[in-house]
């Protein structure tokens, strides 16, 4: 309606479309609105749908590389072990070189005081039977053979 309409009618009726006309204002505004919030959405959505297996392809790398320096860490420890482990033992050999040569030494002195390698055997035989709990011992002839009496193992003992 133009102006001049507008004034050839009766209040009521200026009235009912002046709400009428702003009843449209609002439904075109809210309309507007609606839209502009479903023009919104459907954008974050593409955002969500470019944006989110970006993202993933982003975690995972960054999973792979926690995982490759979680790795090399293992690795490093591994070998600081290993180098551990290799010091150890070259101190255990060098404590075993030291304790050998002690033990050779001992035994040179041990034989040349009991008059060379058969004294000194004599004396291991000696401190053997000593330390055993035998009740029968067998000597070794000339020929290192034992004469052994077969009567004895029937004979009670007494």
């Amino acid at each position: 309606m133009n102006p001049d309409e507008l004034s050839t009618l009766t209040y009521q009726q200026q009235s009912r479309y002046l709400k009428e006309a702003d009843s449209a204002i609002k439904n075109t505004e809210i309309t507007r609105n609606i839209k502009i919030l479903v023009g919104f959405i459907i954008i974050i959505t593409c955002l969500m749908m470019y944006g989110c297996p970006q993202y993933n392809v982003w975690q995972q790398g960054l999973a792979g590389e926690a995982e490759l320096k979680r790795a090399t860490q293992n690795r490093q420890v591994k070998i600081e072990e290993a180098k551990a482990a290799s010091e150890s033992a070259e101190y255990f050999k060098n404590a075993e070189i030291i304790r050998a040569e002690g033990v050779k030494k001992a035994n040179d002195i041990v034989q040349t005081g009991l008059g060379g390698p058969e004294g000194y055997l004599r004396y291991l035989f000696i401190n053997g039977m000593n330390e055993s709990n035998c009740d029968r011992v067998y000597v070794p002839t000339e020929t290192m053979m034992p004469i052994t009496e077969a009567s004895a193992l029937t004979r009670p003992r007494g």
